[in-house]
């Protein structure tokens, strides 16, 4: 009797314990968005205030990380599906091994048209990113509305979206 009591205690605190990562992570986040300045491909700084007024994406990844070319595809479904109504800023999280030649390369190969930023600046820990991918979605007024660690499929972040665009 006390094994079934203490397995029934063990099972919830797992779920309880399961249910408050996902939680963590996936969840909607509330908050302003750290502001940065970054240099894109070509050497012109880029500013998160820039896009004040659009929903943006900020995806922070890496050319080694196989879980961020994974990303790519989904991006670039809402780069097709919402044009010029939402920015998507992808963050190389390691400037020493991404060089800008080798992100160009990287662009090229995938295909990624939109912008590609290098954080010499820390922008990562203004965010608190600990895993790539980690996806933000941030509303036109510049707050954080939706965070995801891992691969998000393109159906939720144009969930996200269009909720945001109304």
């Amino acid at each position: 009797m006390k094994t079934k009591k203490l397995t029934v205690l063990i099972v919830v605190l797992v779920l309880v314990g399961a249910t408050f990562a996902v939680a963590l992570f996936q969840s909607p986040k509330t908050g302003k968005a750290a502001p940065f300045k970054l240099k894109n491909l070509d050497g012109i700084e880029v500013s998160l205030e820039d896009f004040r007024g659009k929903v943006v994406v900020l995806d922070f990844m890496a050319t080694l990380c196989k879980p961020c070319i994974i990303q790519i595809p989904h991006l670039s479904k809402i780069h097709d599906k919402y044009g010029d109504k939402v920015v998507i800023l992808s963050i190389s999280v390691d400037p020493n091994t991404d060089t800008v030649e080798r992100l160009k390369l990287f662009a090229s190969t995938f295909n990624i048209t939109w912008t590609i930023l290098r954080d010499t600046a820390k922008t990562s820990y203004k965010y608190d990113v600990t895993a790539i991918p980690t996806i933000f979605v941030i509303d036109k007024e510049g707050y954080i509305k939706f965070k995801h660690v891992g691969v998000t499929e393109e159906s939720t972040l144009s969930k996200e979206i269009d909720s945001l665009l109304k």
